[in-house]
């Protein structure tokens, strides 16, 4: 993994925590913290912080994606069943 790759997946965990984190929460414990505390100060809308738990899941799901010059990534190779062999 890279650097960059590293940094990718800690911003989006973080975004995830946040985005779900706060306004769940806010729900279970009447407490707004986090991104929850920024929308009320800003006035923003209230999936606010649901987006940004989106876009950090999205953010996370590309960050596992395999890369096409990984070398761990090989198609045929160890693990993925070869349905020409099955037959």
């Amino acid at each position: 993994m890279t650097p960059a790759q590293g940094l990718l997946r800690v911003s989006a965990i973080t975004l995830v925590i946040q985005g779900f984190g706060s306004p769940l929460t806010e729900a279970l414990c009447n407490t707004p913290l986090g991104l929850t505390t920024l929308t009320h100060h800003l006035t923003l809308p209230w999936w606010t912080p649901l987006l940004a738990g989106w876009a950090g899941t999205t953010l996370l799901l590309i960050s596992l994606r395999p890369r096409a010059g990984d070398p761990r990534h090989v198609r045929g190779g160890e693990g993925e069943l070869d349905l020409d062999r099955v037959a």
